[in-house]
């Protein structure tokens, strides 16, 4: 098994894995995995995810080591000529890229979540169910509600009910 950068042309080099990261960290606030619900929080204007499939690529395992998700992805001699790679199995992990309009965001358990030209898609090994998506748009704004409170040293106290003074006599 060899690991990504081995193949700069489908999975992208440091650089790009740099500008994943911070496109990543910009657009998706987490994503959490319990069962078959999978959720998405995020600021952008993605859709649910779409399965994708590619000619001559294929997801085979997602896994944990040294609490570093990873995937393998395998490289099949039916590949497109411009993906200049050797067929084989690669080791795959969030940030790289998945050609030229593909970064994978996410490695999950059976599938692999993946912003593809700006819409979100996923690979599936063969032996995974369907996630279940589960959308939550989070935005970057918030509003700050204040509370003015004016005064002045120099102004007096306005007279209470019990401070008034006594009412004039008419002569």
């Amino acid at each position: 098994m060899a690991d990504a950068r081995a193949c700069p042309d489908l999975f992208g080099d440091v650089e790009d894995r740099s500008e994943n990261r911070a496109w990543r960290k910009r657009m998706l606030s987490w994503v959490e995995q319990r069962g078959p619900v999978v959720e998405i929080t995020h600021s952008t204007t993605w859709k649910r995810p779409f399965y994708l499939e590619f000619a001559g690529i294929e997801l085979m395992e997602t896994g944990e080591q040294d609490n570093k998700r990873y995937a393998i992805i395998r490289v099949g001699a039916d590949r497109p000529a411009a993906i200049d790679c050797e067929p084989g199995d690669y080791l795959v992990h969030v940030d790289d890229a998945l050609g030229r309009q593909g970064r994978v965001l996410a490695v999950l358990d059976g599938s692999l979540l993946i912003d593809f030209d700006g819409q979100l898609g996923y690979l599936m090994t063969a032996e995974a169910e369907p996630p279940v998506w589960q959308m939550v748009w989070r935005s970057g704004w918030y509003f700050v509600h204040r509370h003015e409170v004016r005064f002045s040293k120099n102004t007096p106290r306005r007279r209470t009910p019990t401070r008034r003074r006594p009412a004039r006599r008419r002569r």
